[in-house]
């Protein structure tokens, strides 16, 4: 039951139910999600991202866990989205993009290290841009390409050719440095080390492991560069070197040549020539970084968390709404038949307060209501089948029924007459109006006012 309160009040604004929200919530265990509140804020995260994408929930629920348990992120989705939208994308694809992703990830897992969201939305990015914008080299199409490439990098390996060769010169390049201190953490920022599964050796290994985790901007940058110098501005050797080292086909081979043909700048040094600016791993991953600044981007982000700002407060006001109109006088009922219940009890000229007014429902202090309210209750616990105790029954059952179905505290300060429900009682105590019988009944009575002081 404590679990079911919870999640209700998590799947508020969610679009799920608290049952289809604690079945969702199963799932969690998998990832490595020990936290009941952690996994409740995660999946509560990732269901108003399904509900603002319209991707589903089991897609995102599998993207971000994998991502949580292996790499430990906890804002994969927010990357994802923000790749989505470097890519020319819309929400509508935002299951197909998070896919994609998801494979290249568990690609990476099978050999033994970790890819975070960060680094595989930069690498499509990257292929992205240099293809011009080109639809072919974008989402689950792009993805296919990005894989088809880092699987031939990785048999580089092997070292049976010269574009193998090639490429271990290329990732021999990035781990250059003076001293075996630098060179550990070159190696550190390139693969992520051990945390991601790469154990720096201080040998030729380390520059195979930099193979194995396959394409990434700086090693094309270098696979090219050595390129340019063997086959200089031949355009079918240039092809078939680039359809032996991606093991692409020519199709894909000369898109590629394309690319490392758009990426030259010809008049850069003094005539010699240079690879354009922004041509590097980290640029392509701050291209996406900065999406989330620009007036598109942010349009979207703000009207997610302006919605899910407002779902809060719009419940309290469709809450005080519905009091006003259905529950106010049904209260006002009750507690008249209560002072009937009272009045019953006193010669018909003792009357000692007026019927209820909308002002003291409405919160005004009347130190005789809950004296009145506590005689009543007082002599309930020696009759209990009283008049008395009925009236007070149904507003307390009202009571808790309208903070049941609202599930929101704040109610209770916005509306004056709940303010009053939930004190008159507990100052009829305090008053030491229950003191006086002793009765096991009056205990009972105590207890009952007790949860409601605490509601």
């Amino acid at each position: 039951m404590e679990l079911r309160g919870r999640a209700v009040g998590a799947a508020r604004g969610t679009g799920l139910d608290a049952e289809d929200f604690i079945q969702a919530l199963k799932q969690s265990g998998g990832y490595g999600i020990r936290s009941e509140t952690q996994a409740m804020n995660m999946l509560r995260t990732q269901a108003l991202w399904s509900r603002f994408t319209g991707a589903d929930l089991g897609t995102i629920q599998k993207f971000a866990g994998q991502a949580y348990r292996y790499g430990g992120e906890t804002n994969a989705v927010a990357t994802a989205y923000g790749g989505l939208m470097a890519q020319n994308m819309g929400r509508g694809q935002t299951t197909e993009f998070l896919n994609s992703i998801e494979k290249a990830m568990s690609e990476g897992i099978s050999k033994g290290f970790v890819k975070s969201t960060e680094e595989i939305a930069g690498n499509m990015q990257m292929l992205y841009k240099l293809s011009g914008g080109s639809v072919l080299w974008q989402g689950e199409q792009g993805a296919q390409r990005l894989s088809q490439m880092s699987m031939a990098i990785s048999s580089a390996t092997n070292l049976q050719s010269v574009e193998d060769v090639i490429s271990y010169g290329a990732a021999r390049d990035l781990l250059t440095a003076d001293n075996p201190a630098d060179r550990e953490k070159i190696f550190g920022q390139l693969t992520g080390g051990s945390k991601k599964g790469n154990i720096y050796t201080g040998t030729y290994a380390d520059v195979m492991q930099i193979l194995e985790r396959g394409l990434r901007a700086d090693l094309l940058k270098g696979q090219w560069s050595a390129v340019r110098q063997l086959d200089g501005g031949n355009a079918a050797a240039t092809i078939e070197r680039f359809k032996t080292m991606y093991g692409l086909n020519y199709t894909g081979a000369s898109q590629v040549w394309a690319m490392y043909r758009n990426s030259w700048d010809q008049s850069l040094n003094g005539g010699m020539g240079g690879w354009k600016a922004g041509f590097s791993e980290k640029e392509y991953v701050a291209q996406i970084k900065k999406l989330q600044e620009t007036p598109d981007y942010k349009s979207d982000s703000q009207l997610l968390r302006d919605t899910l700002n407002s779902l809060s407060q719009k419940g309290i006001q469709i809450g005080q709404i519905e009091f006003l109109k259905t529950e106010l006088p049904e209260l006002r009922k009750a507690m008249n038949s209560l002072e009937d219940a009272y009045r019953e009890r006193l010669a018909p000229s003792k009357k000692l307060i007026p019927d209820v007014s909308e002002e003291v429902l409405r919160g005004r202090t009347n130190r005789s209501l809950p004296v009145s309210h506590s005689m009543i209750f007082n002599d309930a616990a020696i009759k209990p089948n009283t008049k008395g105790m009925d009236a007070y029954n149904q507003i307390r059952d009202k009571y808790f029924d309208i903070v049941k179905d609202h599930n929101e505290t704040k109610l209770l300060s916005k509306v004056p007459a709940m303010g009053e429900l939930s004190q008159f009682i507990p100052r009829a105590i305090a008053d030491g109006e229950f003191s006086t019988t002793g009765k096991d009944s009056d205990c009972s009575a105590h207890a009952e006012l007790a949860v409601l002081d605490q509601s």
